[in-house]
């Protein structure tokens, strides 16, 4: 089942935390923001650098093949290169 949750982007990172069993997670800007799309999205996997989307993309983890993701786990986090923004974070 398909779960959506709306959050507030700001430059503090914040952690990506899975809701529900899922095989991926989306995480983008809410597309219903005035003016959108607005910021790059900072989203950091583990322990490497990093990615910064330019404004109006968005982000997919994927489980590993015959896997899913346990409601509780951390991704990785996201925030805002500028401001602050509302997000989606979309699991299916």
């Amino acid at each position: 089942m398909a779960k959506t949750k709306a959050t507030t982007l700001t430059t503090t990172p914040q952690n990506i935390v899975v809701q529900s069993s899922c095989n991926t997670v989306l995480v983008k800007e809410d597309e219903s923001v005035v003016g959108w799309p607005t910021v790059a999205l900072v989203i950091k996997k583990g322990a490497g650098d990093p990615d910064t989307l330019t404004s109006g993309k968005s982000y997919q983890f994927l489980s590993p093949p015959n896997c899913q993701f346990s409601a509780g786990s951390i991704l990785g986090t996201i925030a805002v290169a500028i401001g602050s923004t509302s997000g989606i974070q979309d699991e299916q």
